[in-house]
């Protein structure tokens, strides 16, 4: 059984792609990742859970990580990351939010309203935003 829970690290996805993260931990593989669920009419449970991952290593860099946020083995701080970011990068950040909280066309939304928790989730979501501003 897969691991799943409100926070952008409980699940399997997001845990792999820190694997992932930790073998290329720089501003390009950070950008493909959000960027992914920004191109698609239909938005798969995965690709959106590696952006919810990608946003919270926006928000480490940022100075404001998630409780949850994972110990990572990528030899950088933040401030190695954050001057890479620059407005049209914080603006996918915001736009990939926004996608991944769309009702339609999204598998991940459909998958919590059928857990019943989607407002809880939504939360999670909503403190992501603020924690991702510049």
């Amino acid at each position: 059984m897969g691991t799943w829970g409100h926070g952008n690290f409980e699940n399997d996805s997001a845990l792999d792609w820190v694997g992932d993260f930790e073998e290329k931990p720089h501003k390009d593989f950070l950008e493909k990742s959000i960027r992914a669920v920004l191109i698609p009419n239909y938005i798969d449970a995965h690709d959106a859970s590696v952006a919810l991952a990608a946003l919270e290593v926006v928000a480490w860099a940022n100075g404001k990580p998630a409780k949850d946020f994972p110990n990572l083995n990528i030899g950088l701080k933040p401030d190695d990351l954050r001057p890479k970011f620059d407005k049209d990068f914080y603006a996918a950040c915001n736009k990939a939010v926004d996608t991944v909280m769309r009702p339609t066309n999204n598998e991940i939304m459909e998958l919590w309203e059928e857990s019943g928790e989607l407002d809880e989730w939504r939360k999670v979501l909503e403190d992501l935003r603020k924690r991702i501003q510049e």
